[in-house]
């Protein structure tokens, strides 16, 4: 069989560009340490390979869940001691002003005062965000779970028209959680009284509209509306004592798992009132009564409500346990997930990524072959007479 120069010219060529292809394919092999750099490589591997970075990308972000939410816990840890060590105060307090023997009214109102300071605290451990985040209010993160101490006052209805009415806290250690009356005796005097204890707090106050009047810790500015006032009108302040819950009792969860989720978060109706637990204290209301117990000087209450504090001190305690329990079990998940996507690593390290010195045998290797074609070639097509027609 006769072999021509070009049929001869193209078999080297086609030689030339695959061995060619090769030494290419093997310095993209080192360059990206991959031996799959594309589907077409190893369909079948590359598949595999292509699952196994789902999973290792769904660990990932498992483990991240677990982080944010022992972080999350950590700050739990960290408020439910500060309203453990606030109880304990608290406690310290009533305890010495249970004696009737050593309590006098000054130091019930010393008392009282610090009572209300740690309580707006309580409403300060409360509110606490966590990465711009309510924590205790459930799913409504965006809110305040609780509200401090708050006054409301209603303008009065007038023969042409009305009273407007504005009000606000000045001092809440001075607030007694009573409702009050503005109560006109003529149209330029009233007196004010606390519908608890249908006492006068004033009497016989001079009205000039948009005054402040100032009493039990809130100031009331009335003012003639479309109308004046006269005898026998009557303008309502309600006052309301920190511990108003603004959140829910969801839960909140994250993803451990396909289809496995758990628990992150502690809901302060839970917490601070008591809500789901039996014989559950709320928080605010306890501490709320035991400073009108001192208020008023009722003994049998403020040592009645010793027994109260020391199960509110327990309820705390359980929900910070609870919550300790969820960090450890947090940390044994974490390091599960690591181990799994360790193994995932692997598994797609053996199939995707090279062997270094295997993969530089084979640099070498393509490299030795595709010179050795040059200079095979160089050799087999010899000048013709063409080369000397120049």
């Amino acid at each position: 069989m006769r072999v021509t120069e070009n049929s001869m010219f193209n078999q080297l060529r086609r030689q030339v560009f695959r061995n060619s292809d090769s030494l290419i394919n093997a310095q993209e092999r080192m360059a990206t340490q991959k031996r799959i750099n594309r589907i077409s490589d190893n369909p079948v591997s590359a598949a595999r390979v292509l699952d196994l970075k789902s999973s290792i990308s769904r660990s990932k972000q498992t483990i991240n869940n677990i982080e944010h939410a022992t972080s999350v816990a950590d700050t739990y840890d960290t408020v439910t001691g500060q309203l453990s060590d606030l109880l304990g105060r608290a406690k310290e307090l009533v305890v010495k002003e249970s004696n009737e023997a050593t309590s006098t009214a000054a130091t019930r109102e010393a008392a009282r005062i610090e009572l209300s300071n740690l309580t707006s605290e309580m409403v300060q451990i409360a509110n606490t965000q966590f990465e711009g985040k309510y924590i205790f209010s459930g799913y409504q993160t965006d809110k305040p779970a609780f509200n401090d101490a708050t006054v409301a006052a209603g303008g009065a209805p007038v023969t042409a028209g009305t009273l407007t009415a504005a009000s606000k806290v000045l001092d809440a250690t001075a607030m007694n959680d009573h409702d009050y009356e503005i109560r006109f005796t003529a149209a330029n005097a009233f007196d004010v009284v606390d519908v608890q204890t249908g006492l006068a707090v004033a009497s016989n106050q001079s009205y000039t509209s948009g005054q402040a009047i100032r009493f039990g810790g809130v100031e009331v500015t009335v003012a003639n509306g479309t109308g004046s006032p006269s005898a026998g009108m009557v303008v309502s302040v309600t006052t309301t004592p920190p511990g108003a819950y603004n959140g829910d009792g969801q839960t909140q969860e994250i993803e451990i798992g396909q289809g496995n989720r758990i628990a992150t978060n502690l809901t302060g109706d839970r917490v601070f009132q008591g809500v789901g637990i039996s014989g559950g204290i709320d928080l605010f209301a306890l501490m709320n009564s035991i400073n009108t117990a001192l208020s008023e000087g009722d003994y049998d209450t403020i040592q009645a409500k010793l027994d109260e504090l020391d199960t509110a001190s327990e309820q705390v305690s359980n929900e910070r346990a609870r919550n300790g329990t969820r960090v450890n079990l947090l940390e044994q998940l974490k390091d599960r997930q690591s181990s799994i996507q360790d193994s995932l690593e692997i598994l797609r390290s053996d199939l995707e990524d090279i062997d270094v010195a295997e993969a530089m045998t084979d640099l070498t290797k393509a490299q030795n072959v595709y010179e050795a074609t040059l200079t095979a070639a160089s050799q087999i097509i010899q000048p013709s007479l063409l080369d000397f027609l120049q």
